[in-house]
């Protein structure tokens, strides 16, 4: 350290500037990836998608990338069900999916849809 006769720092205002100056990223690779991942995700079929949508589609796929998983091998918990069910559907039907995925049934399909093609 370098002080002074009275005991003060004789480099403090360019010891600041230092330390200011190596908080700033060395380049802006970062953000140029954030705006990539969002000029291929909102395209012009989607221009209608709302900022909410597209910051959730872009956090998506920024964690998927980080932890090196596709959407093809992501594994879907009852968690990420129910979480998609409760603001789709009224809670009694959310309630209802739930439970069916619990119990192993399949819930993509409808019954009226077996019987259209079995008749």
């Amino acid at each position: 350290m370098n002080l002074d006769y009275s005991g003060q720092f004789m480099f403090a205002n360019i010891s600041e500037l230092a330390k200011k100056v190596f908080t700033l990223p060395h380049s802006n690779a970062a953000c140029e990836r954030i705006f990539s991942m969002v000029t291929d995700i909102k395209t012009i079929k989607r221009n209608r998608m709302t900022t909410k949508t597209l910051n959730s589609s872009v956090v998506i796929r920024s964690t998927l990338k980080a932890k090196q998983e596709k959407c093809s091998n992501f594994v879907i918990t009852i968690k990420h069900l129910y979480l998609h069910c409760k603001n789709m559907y009224s809670k009694n039907d959310s309630d209802k999916t739930i439970k069916n995925i619990n119990d192993g049934n399949d819930v993509s399909s409808d019954d009226s849809d077996h019987e259209s093609e079995n008749g």
